[in-house]
């Protein structure tokens, strides 16, 4: 898939949800590498809830730098809190806090949208 599939169909879990549930429950979400601060990109995913007027109800980090999405165990927490309904949504800065990879990528939307929550970003999947 081109960056731009993968916006569209980013934009269409988000959607689904958002019809159904206009004011979800999110997860904030970055991924850095050991040693390096997420304040930024928390500040940033942060900024998209609060413009869209979403409710924050955790924020997590992973600090394993560029691994496969499915082994990093703060996202793996924030997929279990979608699972319980305790979210609706992860909100991230950018494509890059989950996988530059677009096959990893669009593995890990299939998984969000599976158990019936969205991903949203800050930036789109073509600024990358």
């Amino acid at each position: 898939m081109t960056n731009a599939d993968l916006q569209a169909l980013r934009e269409a879990g988000l959607a689904s949800v958002i019809s159904r549930q206009p004011r979800p429950r999110i997860g904030i979400y970055a991924m850095v590498r050991d040693g390096q601060g997420p304040a930024v990109r928390l500040a940033v995913a942060r900024g998209l809830a609060l413009r869209n007027d979403w409710p924050e109800a955790q924020a997590s980090v992973d600090f394993t730098g560029m691994t496969d999405p499915a082994t990093r165990p703060q996202l793996a927490r924030l997929l279990d809190a979608v699972d319980r309904r305790a979210i609706h949504g992860i909100v991230a800065m950018s494509r890059t806090d989950l996988t530059h990879l677009n096959d990893y990528y669009e593995e890990t939307l299939r998984r969000i949208h599976a158990r019936g929550g969205f991903l949203a970003l800050a930036t789109a999947e073509t600024d990358i």
